[in-house]
């Protein structure tokens, strides 16, 4: 793109030294340094190859053969205005360190995914995260908007509708502040694998009744199928105990009461009762039967409740390691 007179004496002044470029930006007619002191203002970091030198500084050739190209940011351009213009040149400089710095703060939110931005944002004024997703542009946006709660996104498509710009310099006070508050996030720890949060919640769940678990289960495969089927897999229940191995399920009986086993037993299928009681003493299994007898009938809730906790111990026994469990049973299963 072709460069304009002001924009072309701003280059050259650029490439030579600052007492130099002061002088000559000094000596220029009021309405010409004004121009191309407009034209420095717009400039926020800027390159001048070697080329552009050559065509605009031959009768500079000296100084040109001892550079290889001029590389000056925004505080270059800002202490040659100082030192051109004095208090003239205060406004100017100001005006190009804002403008930097809102660039420098668009750059660092556009870094960010919608989450993660969400993130930034939540707890600010609707006002302010109106303007924000606006000065990001459309797709960062509709990147954002799904990430905050229903009743705020609705005030932020009226507010975004009737807002007028506000001045620049308030719009980089905003996106410099939010670009501050992005930094935080460098200090959030990293969440943990899949596998990890997965086995975490199965953990949890485990902890419930079944009645309240299946709850919890039933609201996730509403939400997401594919993770509540994950976590299921993870899940110990009293059914489990059938696909342990003879040593396994041994262990795990050798910490239950035989009440407890006695009450569960109420409510298993004949398999689970042929299964469970061929894997204790015959002596457990006359004091099992005595239990049974004995308590008559049994609220089924109290059934459950032994159950689960037959399946506490086993799945206590799992994470310490002492026993082994795969959750896909037969030829999965590890011994």
């Amino acid at each position: 793109m072709a460069k304009s007179g002001p924009e072309k004496v701003a280059t050259l002044l650029l490439t030579l030294d600052r007492p130099t470029a002061a002088g000559l930006l000094r000596r220029l007619p009021n309405m010409e340094r004004q121009s191309v002191t407009q034209a420095l203002a717009g400039m926020t970091d800027v390159f001048i190859g070697r080329e552009t030198q050559e065509q605009l500084l031959r009768e500079f050739r000296d100084s040109l053969d001892r550079s290889e190209g001029a590389c000056l940011g925004t505080q270059d351009v800002c202490n040659l205005l100082n030192e051109a213009l004095g208090s003239e040149a205060v406004s100017f400089a100001d005006r190009v360190g804002s403008q930097d710095r809102g660039e420098r703060a668009r750059a660092a939110l556009a870094r960010l995914d919608g989450r993660s931005l969400a993130f930034v944002l939540d707890g600010e004024h609707p006002q302010v995260v109106a303007l924000i997703l606006l000065e990001m542009g459309a797709e960062k946006a509709a990147a954002v908007l799904p990430m905050l709660p229903e009743a705020l996104r609705q005030d932020l498509i009226e507010r975004m509708v009737r807002m007028e710009r506000p001045p620049e310099e308030l719009v980089t006070e905003v996106l410099d502040a939010a670009a501050e508050r992005s930094k935080s996030l460098e200090a959030v720890v990293p969440p943990a694998p899949e596998g990890e949060r997965l086995k975490a919640v199965a953990t949890i769940l485990n902890r419930f009744n079944e009645e309240a678990q299946q709850s919890l289960l039933m609201n996730l495969e509403i939400s997401d199928p594919e993770k509540a089927q994950k976590v299921k897999e993870q899940l110990f229940t009293f059914e489990d105990l059938l696909k342990l191995g003879p040593r396994e399920v041994q262990r795990v009986l050798s910490g239950i009461d035989t009440k407890v086993l006695a009450t569960a037993l109420k409510g298993a299928s004949p398999e689970a009762t042929i299964f469970l009681l061929g894997n204790v003493s015959k002596r457990t299994q006359e004091r099992v039967r005595e239990e049974r007898e004995t308590m008559g009938a049994v609220r089924l809730s109290e059934v459950r409740q032994a159950q689960q906790e037959m399946a506490t111990v086993a799945r206590d026994l799992i994470q310490r390691g002492e026993i082994q469990f795969s959750a896909g049973g037969g030829d999965d299963l590890v011994t």
